[in-house]
């Protein structure tokens, strides 16, 4: 029976009881869904209320820490020289560090030019009446390189935990420096990004708020408070301190707490995304959807926004225990009900049950040969099952069609198919390999198994027969076995040849005609390196190229070394590929090497034959230049470098214009260009020219030149070469004493 069915079965016997639980149910979660919405829209306005009050008073904080701040820009601005010491009275009597909470340190920040920084510092460290041990060892912190410093002057208090502000220059802080600079440009008061107050990164989250101090009257406008700012007021205040000031207005235990920085108007504008400043999660075992409320706190030129979440329970959790009340009445009063039904039904069913149980089994097993008989049918391998007499009780589809004959049906046939052991006793299965040939002289191979069948008490009760047809396989791997032997047969006609390495670089595998050609014994070189092959004609640095990119497993082509072969070396080139196994772990190289002697020797002829031809150029008296078919110069030999005045590295791969360059004698104008006419045409003049050759460095010189076309052996243009002599009348230029 299908799974599904066993548990469908006992759900139908209890339908009514269900039906009728069911219905009570979905009533009372109507109802308790109608009361939940109720509680939960109330715990949604006193969640509101709650972050509304919470708000307004971290903004009464922040707006008492405000007032102070302005007081002090005002004393500045009353009195432009306030001391050091009328700065910490003021800040003394006002009692801070215990009125408000959060309070880090404040300080005054000066700008200063920085050529006239070290007077600045100098005159800090100097000259003050009980000069507390920071003063004493001032300097400006860090060093930023602009042109405008602001370091903090003076500081209150001043202890081990705030000293490390006093000289702190607030334009190292790239995210403060837009503050700073905004406050400045308004003339109004400003808070910077939070940042860590330390170097730690489980250092306290801080702020600073920026007041700008003008020498003079107010100014008007932007231009003039940059040109009188002298400094600003700056408090740095610690985040968790500040919303401890909420602490009494949040009666209940939230689930989450939390704190963004929404940013400024510069912020906004480079569309930064919210910062999150303080987080506090309150485990709850209650359960349900958290509720959120949100309110904006606004600082001085930038806002919080300040997140209360908590379940319904959390809020109004006296509400808890009459939902909880709901539910177990209704689910009383449904499971009494579902109860009387299920009672009047389950005489009814039982009798019902009782049959279907006596014929559950007999479906079943008519199921399961119903399966197992589809699946002989459609399987295309053979099946046979003979009794213990050896006559055949069942042959499937596939069977009939390969053995059997109208004459002579399979079933209750006694004579074997396959294999002989299919009339035999066999305690163990038998596997093995047959041929049958069919009516029409065919032959088929199959892939047969003999398994014997014993009940559970290893009664013998007789054999079955599985047959695959592998005839296909057989004949492919007959015929791949035939092409391996054409190929083999080819290789050793070949005069190329393959090679196998193992992961040390030894050969492990050589075949190939090249070894009977040259009469060598490819067994004398496997176990061997191609380093170890070599006789001469590598130097150790192209070995260690070689060897590092076998060691980097890369592919290689053309890797050329000697062969020792009785007295005439042989050039050999070697190009394999890295062998990976099926787990991907390198077995070493496999390629080809190929006998390049004959190559090898013609083009150590073809180089002997172009240094012949270099040393005849370079012994000629006429100057020879050559070009490729751009009119590139590729070539100049040394009587032309002495006319031309143009060293090699000057005049290889220049236009022919910038290097030979020629006059006529009588009109001293400059003449066309031989040599671009030719490769223009792929025709030489037909006479020679005289001219008058400019050298690079002043002389001239009377020279008589002539074009010839350079062609390839298929007598296509490939440049053109120009050849000059020089004709000077040396005596005549030379001015002899008389």
């Amino acid at each position: 029976m299908h799974p599904f069915s066993r548990l469908l079965t006992p759900l139908l016997k209890l339908r009514p009881f269900l039906l009728a639980l069911l219905g009570g149910v979905l009533l009372t979660a109507l109802l308790a869904t109608w009361a939940g919405k109720l509680i939960q829209r109330n715990a949604q306005t006193l969640l509101e209320q709650a972050v509304g009050v919470a708000t307004l008073r971290i903004e009464a904080r922040l707006n008492e820490q405000t007032e102070m701040l302005r007081g002090l820009q005002g004393a500045f601005i009353a009195n432009p020289g306030l001391e050091r010491e009328t700065f910490q009275a003021i800040l003394e009597e006002q009692n801070i560090l215990s009125r408000l909470s959060g309070f880090v340190a404040i300080g005054f920040a000066r700008q200063i030019e920085r050529e006239n920084l070290k007077p600045f510092v100098a005159a800090v460290r100097r000259g003050r009446r009980n000069n507390p041990a920071p003063y004493q060892d001032y300097t400006v912190h860090p060093d930023t390189g602009l042109a405008r410093t602001q370091p903090i002057d003076y500081l209150y208090p001043v202890n081990i935990s705030t000293a490390r502000y006093l000289g702190l220059d607030l334009l190292s802080f790239t995210d403060n420096r837009s503050a700073l600079i905004l406050s400045r440009d308004e003339g109004r008061g400003m808070a910077s990004i939070p940042f860590r107050l330390g170097p730690q990164g489980n250092a306290p989250l801080g702020f600073m708020m920026h007041f700008p101090v003008y020498a003079g009257p107010k100014p008007l406008n932007i231009v003039e408070r940059q040109a009188r700012y002298r400094g600003s007021i700056t408090a740095i205040y610690q985040v968790d301190q500040i919303l401890a000031s909420m602490g009494s207005a949040l009666q209940n235990p939230y689930a989450q707490t939390r704190l963004f920085d929404t940013g400024g108007a510069l912020d906004r504008a480079a569309r930064h995304p919210e910062t999150l400043l303080y987080e506090a999660s309150q485990p709850s075992n209650n359960p349900g959807a958290l509720l959120c409320s949100n309110k904006l706190i606004n600082l001085p030129g930038r806002q919080w926004r300040l997140e209360l979440c908590a379940t319904t329970w959390q809020i109004v959790p006296q509400h808890h225990d009459s939902l909880r009340l709901y539910w177990l009445a209704g689910i009383g009063l449904s499971l009494i009900v579902a109860t009387l039904l299920q009672v009047k039904k389950q005489a009814a069913a039982r009798e019902e049950h009782e049959e279907r149980e006596r014929n559950a089994g007999l479906r079943q097993r008519e199921n399961h040969w119903q399966k197992l008989s589809a699946l002989a049918e459609q399987m295309n391998e053979l099946i046979v099952i003979r009794d213990v007499l050896g006559r055949i009780e069942y042959a499937n589809p596939v069977a009939q069609r390969r053995f059997g004959r109208e004459d002579k049906p399979l079933e209750q046939s006694a004579e074997p198919l396959l294999l002989s052991a299919e009339l035999g006793q066999l305690n163990e299965p038998l596997h093995a390999t047959s041929s049958h040939c069919d009516a029409e002289g065919g032959v088929s191979h199959y892939q047969a198994s003999v398994i014997p069948l014993h009940t559970l008490t290893d009664h013998f009760l007789g054999t079955a027969l599985l047959a695959r047809d592998i005839t296909i396989e057989t004949e492919q791997g007959e015929a791949l076995r035939q092409r391996n032997e054409r190929l083999s047969d080819l290789l050793e006609l070949s005069n190329d040849w393959i090679w196998e390495q193992d992961t040390a670089g030894h050969f492990t595998h050589i075949s190939g005609g090249f070894f009977k050609i040259h009469d060598i014994n490819p067994a004398h070189q496997t176990e061997l390196s191609p380093r170890e092959l070599a006789q001469a004609g590598l130097s150790e640095a192209q070995w260690l190229v070689h060897r590092k990119a076998i060691e980097t497993r890369q592919s290689y082509r053309d890797f050329t070394f000697i062969l020792r072969s009785g007295n005439a070396p042989l050039v050999i080139s070697l190009s394999g590929k890295p062998v990976f196994d099926a787990a991907g772990y390198f077995v070493g190289y496999r390629g080809v090497g190929r006998d390049i002697t004959a190559l090898h020797q013609a083009r150590l002829m073809a180089q002997a034959e172009k240094q012949r031809l270099a040393a005849v150029l370079e012994s000629l008296s006429d100057g020879v230049i050559t070009t490729d078919l751009s009119g590139r110069v590729d070539y100049i030999n040394p009587v032309a470098i002495a006319l031309t005045g143009r060293e090699p590295q000057e005049a290889i791969s220049q236009p022919i214009e910038l290097i030979f360059q020629v006059i006529d004698p009588t009109t001293r104008l400059p003449l066309p260009s031989l040599p671009r006419q030719t490769l223009a045409t792929h025709q030489a003049p037909a006479r020679h020219r005289n001219s008058i050759l400019l050298n690079r460095f002043g002389p001239t010189f009377n020279i008589q030149e002539a074009v010839a076309c350079i062609r390839d052996e298929k007598g296509d243009a490939c440049g053109c070469a120009v050849v000059f002599r020089d004709q000077s009348n040396w005596p005549d230029r030379v001015n002899f004493p008389v």
